[in-house]
């Protein structure tokens, strides 16, 4: 049967993956030079752009038009979209990111487009002057895969 890898990973991909909402991964059918591929959803390039979720699997067809039996089956889960922050001044060099709903702890802060490697909470210092965004960031884990999405930039200050 052939396997299913990631874009630019040799060995067969796990058989749970996440994406980002705002994301695809590609998965490579790997059938042999001489195969066309057939995926489970009815595609037939060989390779697939996934961001929905759903279970995925690929057969290889011959020129013959004869199938193989189904890979292994990989199960996608798409991490929801996560809420673009607004950021207002709270104190003279403070600065807070609030998300509606309220849940979101982590932040990828920035100045001039430069991340601000150590300030990660939901209020960061603002020592430079400059323009200041926010992003909401979430790190999901399955099994040893691990994810990092962001929201979309908050307004500027």
């Amino acid at each position: 049967a052939p396997t299913i890898s990631l874009v630019g990973q040799n060995s067969p991909a796990a058989a749970q993956q996440q994406v980002c909402a705002d994301s695809t991964l590609t998965f490579v059918a790997n059938v042999g030079a001489q195969n066309g591929a057939f995926w489970n959803v009815g595609t037939t390039r060989p390779r697939l752009a996934v961001g929905a979720a759903g279970t995925y699997s690929v057969q290889a067809t011959s020129i013959y038009g004869c199938r193989s039996a189904a890979s292994a089956a990989i199960n996608v889960t798409v991490r929801p979209r996560l809420p673009a922050p607004t950021i207002e001044q709270t104190g003279l060099f403070s600065i807070q990111a609030l998300t509606v709903p309220d849940t979101i702890r982590q932040f990828n802060w920035r100045l001039n487009n430069t991340v601000l490697t150590e300030q990660t909470g939901p209020v960061a210092k603002a020592l430079s002057s400059g323009n200041y965004t926010a992003r909401s960031l979430v790190t999901y884990q399955v099994g040893g895969n691990t994810l990092t999405c962001l929201s979309a930039p908050s307004n500027t200050l």
